[in-house]
C-alpha cells in the first residue's frame, strides 16, 4: 500500500535526519516521496504531501552544499503548500499547510543566509513574521520561532542589541506556552551566548552555553542533529579560547567521530568539524595537530569541489577554503624554525589562492552591507597577509611590500 509506504518512509528519513546520517534520510525522503507519486492524485497527495518531502530534502541538498537545488527545492515546497491552499475542500488540512508554508518560507531565507546573503535572508523573515501574525493567533509558536530566527539573522549582521531583543522576546513567548519547545529554548540560548561572548561577556555567555547544552540534549537525546554539531563546534571554541582545552577537544573530536560513524562524510558536517579542530588545536597551542586537520579539511575541500553542479553551489563550498588555507598557514608559521625570506614566502604563497577565492565569492553579493559584512569577516585572513608581507619587508626592505600590504 503506497500510503503505508509513505508514512513509514517518511518516519525512518525523519529519524534518520536527527541523527545526522544524511545518505540515509535523503534515500528514504526520496522513496517516500516515490510512493506519493503512486498514490491517488489528489491535492493532498499531489500538493501537500510532496511540500512535507521537498522541503525536508531541500534541507539536505543545503548541508551537501548543494545550494542550487537547495532553493529550487524550498522554492518548489512553498508553491506547493500554496496550491493546496487554493485547492477545493482538505480543509482540516489547510492550517497545517499554512504553517508549512511559513517553515519553508524560513527555511529559504536559512539557505540565503549560509551564504552571507543577509539582505534576501531578512526579507523572507520579515515577510514571513507579517504574514503569521495576520494569519495565526498570538499564542500560535510560529510567532516565537520568527523572533528567534530574526535574532539569530541580526546576529549574523552583527546587531547585537536587536538581535538580544528578538531572542529575548521569543524566550519569553515560549515559555509562557505549553509544549516542548526545548529545541527553541536552546537555539535562543545558543544565540544569546554567541553575542554575549562577542560583548567580551564571558562568565554570562557561559551560563547561557550551559543552559543551551541541557535543552539540545534533553531535545536530541543521544542523537547529534546538524544545529547540534553547530552548537558544538562554537561550544568547543568558546572552552578552548577560555582554557579548557581539554574539554574542548573532546569534545570536538567526539563530534568528528559522530559525523564520521554516522554516514554524514558526503555532506559539509565532518568538514566543518575538521576545520573546527585545527582552529581548537591551534588555540590550544597544539601546531602540528592543527596543521594536520587543517591539511584534511583542504583536502576534503579539494574532493568535494568536483560535485558542484552550479557556481553558486562551488561557492559555497569553496567558501571554507579560505579559513582551512589561513589555519594550515598560520600553523606552520608557528612551527617555523628559523622565519627567513623564503619560508615566509612559501607561506604567502598559498595565501595568495584565498584572495583569488574571496575575490570571486565577492561577485554574488548585490547589496553594499552584505557585501561590507563578508568583507568584515575575513579581517583575520587579510591582517596575517598583511603581517607577513610586513615581515618580508622587515627582512628585504623591498618596496613591493609595502604596496602589497595597501592593497590587500
Amino acid at each position: 500500500d503506497a500510503q503505508q509506504q509513505y508514512l513509514a518512509y517518511n518516519a525512518m528519513a525523519s529519524m534518520m535526519w536527527y541523527a545526522s546520517k544524511m545518505d540515509s534520510a535523503k534515500f528514504y525522503f526520496q522513496e517516500a516521496l516515490n510512493a506519493v507519486h503512486h498514490m491517488d492524485t489528489t491535492p493532498v497527495n499531489k500538493y501537500y504531501r510532496t511540500a512535507i518531502l521537498t522541503n525536508n530534502i531541500a534541507g539536505i541538498y543545503r548541508l551537501e552544499g548543494k545550494t542550487t537545488e537547495a532553493i529550487k527545492a524550498m522554492e518548489t515546497a512553498i508553491n506547493n503548500t500554496k496550491k493546496f491552499i487554493a485547492s477545493k475542500g482538505n480543509e482540516e488540512n489547510k492550517k497545517n499547510a499554512l504553517s508549512l508554508q511559513f517553515e519553508a518560507i524560513d527555511n529559504l531565507a536559512g539557505i540565503y543566509k549560509d551564504f552571507g546573503n543577509y539582505s534576501r535572508a531578512q526579507h523572507l523573515l520579515e515577510y514571513s513574521y507579517q504574514q503569521k501574525r495576520k494569519s495565526l493567533p498570538p499564542s500560535d509558536p510560529a510567532l516565537f520561532i520568527s523572533r528567534i530566527l530574526l535574532g539569530q539573522l541580526y546576529y549574523a549582521t552583527k546587531e547585537y542589541e536587536k538581535a538580544l531583543s528578538y531572542l529575548y522576546k521569543g524566550q519569553e513567548a515560549l515559555h509562557q506556552e505549553e509544549g516542548d519547545y526545548f529545541l527553541w529554548d536552546a537555539d535562543a540560548c545558543y544565540t544569546i551566548a554567541l553575542i554575549l561572548d562577542e560583548q567580551n561577556k564571558p562568565v554570562k555567555a557561559n551560563e547561557y552555553y550551559k543552559k543551551a547544552n541541557s535543552l539540545y540534549a534533553i531535545a536530541f537525546q543521544e542523537n547529534y542533529d546538524e544545529i547540534y554539531l553547530d552548537f558544538l563546534r562554537n561550544y568547543s571554541l568558546f572552552d578552548a579560547e577560555n582554557g579548557r582545552c581539554s574539554q574542548a577537544i573532546k569534545q570536538s573530536l567526539a563530534a568528528l567521530n559522530y559525523v564520521s560513524v554516522n554516514n554524514a562524510s558526503g555532506s559539509l558536517l565532518r568538514l566543518y568539524q575538521l576545520l573546527n579542530l585545527s582552529e581548537i588545536y591551534a588555540k590550544c597551542g597544539h601546531y602540528i595537530h592543527s596543521l594536520t586537520y587543517a591539511q584534511k579539511a583542504i583536502t576534503y575541500i579539494r574532493n568535494y569541489i568536483p560535485q558542484s553542479t552550479s557556481f553558486l553551489d562551488s561557492i559555497k563550498i569553496e567558501s571554507e577554503m579560505p579559513k582551512a588555507i589561513l589555519l594550515q598557514s598560520k600553523a606552520k608559521y608557528k612551527l617555523l624554525q628559523n622565519r627567513d625570506t623564503g619560508s615566509i614566502a612559501a607561506i604567502l604563497k598559498d595565501l595568495n589562492e584565498t584572495v583569488r577565492l574571496i575575490e570571486r565569492k565577492r561577485t554574488i553579493f548585490s547589496d553594499a552591507h552584505d557585501l561590507g559584512t563578508f568583507i568584515e569577516s575575513q579581517k583575520e585572513l587579510t591582517d596575517f597577509i598583511k603581517q607577513l608581507n610586513y615581515e618580508l619587508y622587515k627582512l628585504s626592505y623591498h618596496k613591493g611590500y609595502i604596496d602589497k600590504i595597501i592593497g590587500v
